[in-house]
């Protein structure tokens, strides 16, 4: 299955737009979605990791809403299967253009109660902090004609052409996510990590309050996040 986002915005008191972000890997999914260690392979039933330091990558997933990205968000990964839990790191990153990234940040395995029957499970937390460069950058932006001062995604593109490098330098928010799955083991010819399925959802809370934008134009307050950078035309310009 292709990830996906579900974006859920309620308007709740103190007015805060509540988001939840999924994705859902399984045989199904198409090799787009993912990405494996040489050696790893999806199968039939699910996906096979081999030897030491193998891994499976998800693609990028959206983080929040084009026009106001999350900061912070509780992130939860299962992965459903025959699994040794014990020999796995299940690690996440974001960033901002999709290019540029933070490092592997590990979540925590929660660890079991007794006899259960439900799939392992991560959980961690990503908080961005770094705003200071980012809010300077936003109030030479919000200085200028804009159609829409809480646009980020119209900001962000503003600051990537007076600034390609910025968004190498600086995560202020969370505007894409991955998830890595990686195999804690020695290197065998046998597999030693299946699963059926991994699930990631990461539940997020921004703002609720906006200026209105420019008359005549129409802002789209249920869109992702989507602002990809182009690709360096040099090597140095990465």
């Amino acid at each position: 299955m292709i990830p996906f986002a579900l974006v859920l915005c309620t308007l709740l008191p103190p007015f805060e737009i509540i988001g939840v972000e999924t994705l859902t890997l399984d045989a199904e999914s198409r090799a787009e979605a993912f990405s494996l260690a040489k050696g790893s392979r999806q199968t039939d039933a699910g996906f096979e990791l081999f030897g030491a330091e193998s891994w499976l990558e998800t693609s990028p997933i959206a983080g929040g809403l084009s026009w106001r990205p999350p900061q912070q968000a509780m992130l939860s990964v299962t992965l459903e299967g025959v699994l040794e839990p014990e020999r796995v790191t299940v690690s996440v990153r974001y960033g901002v253009d999709g290019r540029h990234w933070t490092k592997w940040i590990p979540l925590e395995l929660v660890e079991e109660k007794g006899k259960t029957s439900q799939p392992p499970k991560w959980t961690g937390r990503l908080e961005a902090g770094d705003r200071e460069a980012y809010q300077e950058q936003l109030e030479a932006w919000l200085a200028t004609d804009t159609i829409w001062q809480d646009d980020e995604d119209a900001a962000c593109r503003w600051i990537a052409e007076r600034d390609p490098k910025f968004f190498a330098k600086h995560q202020p928010f969370i505007g894409w996510m991955q998830c890595r799955v990686t195999m804690k083991a020695p290197v065998t010819e046998k597999a030693v990590v299946r699963f059926k399925k991994l699930k990631l959802e990461s539940i997020w809370a921004v703002g609720g309050l906006h200026r209105s934008p420019k008359p005549g134009s129409q802002p789209a307050y249920d869109k992702d996040w989507n602002y990809i950078a182009p690709k360096p035309e040099k090597e140095d310009d990465k």
